[in-house]
This record gives structure tokens, C-alpha cells and sequence, in this order.
């Protein structure tokens, strides 16, 4: 199966030591397949759109998430026979999911609080978020931050896409949870800012999927 780096970031780019012109295709070797889909400033410029994958060297995969899975070589049909692991895990081609769940708590006062979480993956599927201890009237935003060293807008800490405008909690527990997983890797941040209606303790849990 062919596989085609399409560069249109607006200058020459070099993945895995081979220089790709803007505008140009380039045919991934299939020797070098692996090298490439696992090339961490590869799949950070197909995330952020200076790069796209193609089937044929003439059409784009517009879809960040199809290009990243045709990229890594996960359009392939589930594995249904299970498998012993130490850990449940799920299966999709050659990449294993497992459930990686992290919980903040702290104390919050009246007004804005600001909960921060580092990703710590190379790669990670985000689709659930647990907000513990809240009441009627608090409400929440939830932002996706570049990285500390602004990896993928080249601005420190900027905020890449907003999930969720002033919410409102529901008392004691609330779930966000999304149809569509959002895919984060290392040094990317979870932000998430809860005006509080009185002081008390706030628990967040990121539920994530690690891909490996």
C-alpha cells in the first residue's frame, strides 16, 4: 500500500533525513515505513495541517485522524479473538489501547480555579472528563494548550482548540463525555477553569486511552 507525504507548509521540510520541496509529494519507502509513523515531527505537522498524507500522491486525506491512522497503518478490521495481558487492553491493527485515568484534586475559592494536566503519552485518546465535588451554579471551560515549548503553534502555551463555553455542573458529579476522542501526546495540556460558586475542594479525572 502506497503511502505519499504531501508538504504545504509553505517551505522545504526533512522528515527521517529526506527533504521534501512545498507542494511536492513524497513516496514513503516502504523499508523506511516504520521510521516514518512513528516520527514524532512528522505526525505533530500532519496534526497541525503543514502536512497531509495521500493514497495516491495526488488527493489529501483531509481528515487529521484518518491521515494519522493511514499513516501509522491502523485502517485494518479489529481483532476479535481476545488476548491475555496483564491489563485490558483493545486491540486495533498493530496499536493497543489502555484505559489511563489521572485525577486532580485542589482547593478552589470563589471565582476562577485553573486545573492543569500534562500529557505524559507519546500518543493518548482523550474522551471523558469527571468533574468531582461541584455544585449548582459552578460552571466550566475546557481547553487543549500547546505545548510549554509551543510545539505545534510555536507559541508557548497557546490554546489550540476549546472544548467546552461555561458549562454548567451538575451537583457532586458531572461527566463530559465526547463522541469524537481528541488525540493528544506529550507536553500538550489539558486545561480546565471552574468558576466556583463557593471555597470548597474540586476533583477532575482525565480518562485517556494510551496508544502504543
Amino acid at each position: 500500500m502506497d503511502k505519499y507525504i504531501h508538504n504545504i507548509s509553505g517551505e522545504t521540510k526533512a522528515y527521517v533525513g529526506t527533504e521534501i520541496l512545498q507542494g511536492a509529494f513524497l513516496l514513503i519507502p516502504f523499508e523506511k515505513d516504520s521510521a516514518y509513523k512513528n516520527n514524532e515531527k512528522l505526525i505533530i505537522a500532519i496534526s497541525n495541517g503543514s502536512a497531509k498524507m495521500s493514497r495516491d500522491g495526488i488527493n489529501d486525506i483531509e481528515d487529521i485522524n484518518d491521515a494519522l491512522d493511514f499513516l501509522k497503518g491502523n485502517n485494518v478490521t479489529v481483532i476479535s479473538q481476545p488476548q491475555l495481558s496483564p491489563f485490558a487492553d483493545k486491540h486495533v491493527g498493530d496499536k493497543s489501547f489502555f484505559k489511563r485515568v489521572h485525577g486532580i484534586l485542589q482547593d478552589c475559592v470563589v471565582g476562577n480555579n485553573d486545573f492543569y494536566f500534562t500529557i505524559p503519552y507519546a500518543a493518548a485518546k482523550l474522551n471523558v472528563i469527571e468533574i468531582i465535588g461541584g455544585e449548582i451554579g459552578d460552571t466550566a471551560d475546557f481547553f487543549v494548550l500547546d505545548t510549554a515549548a509551543g510545539t505545534v503553534s510555536t507559541i508557548p502555551n497557546y490554546p489550540l482548540n476549546q472544548f467546552a463555553f461555561d458549562i454548567v455542573i451538575s451537583k457532586d458529579y458531572y461527566e463530559k463525555h465526547s463522541e469524537y476522542d481528541a488525540d493528544v501526546f506529550t507536553g500538550l495540556q489539558l486545561y480546565c477553569k471552574i468558576n466556583s460558586v463557593s471555597v470548597k475542594k474540586i476533583g477532575l479525572n482525565f480518562i485517556l486511552n494510551e496508544v502504543k
